[in-house]
């Protein structure tokens, strides 16, 4: 397993996966950008945090950053259609 998480994506799934997983976390930066300074920064913090460790192997924690970050970009489109 490679020492950090996106060596491992990159390793693992290719370069097109890996490409789609920078796309997607940048993503989601940008739209909490957006929301709340406190949230990008936390979630700026998690993805520096993943050059050193491997929380994608840990399916809690994972699932419940992306889940977490879903229902905030969620709950913000939902409140801006309304």
């Amino acid at each position: 397993v490679p020492h950090n998480d996106w060596l491992r994506v990159f390793f693992e799934y290719g370069l097109l996966s890996f490409l789609f997983f920078i796309y997607l976390n940048v993503n989601i930066f940008v739209k909490l950008n957006k929301l709340s300074k406190e949230y990008s920064f936390i979630f700026l913090t998690i993805l520096i945090y993943m050059f050193s460790e491997n929380i994608i192997s840990n399916y809690l924690v994972i699932s419940f950053l992306y889940f977490y970050v879903g229902g905030l970009i969620s709950s913000e489109n939902f409140k801006r259609r309304t």
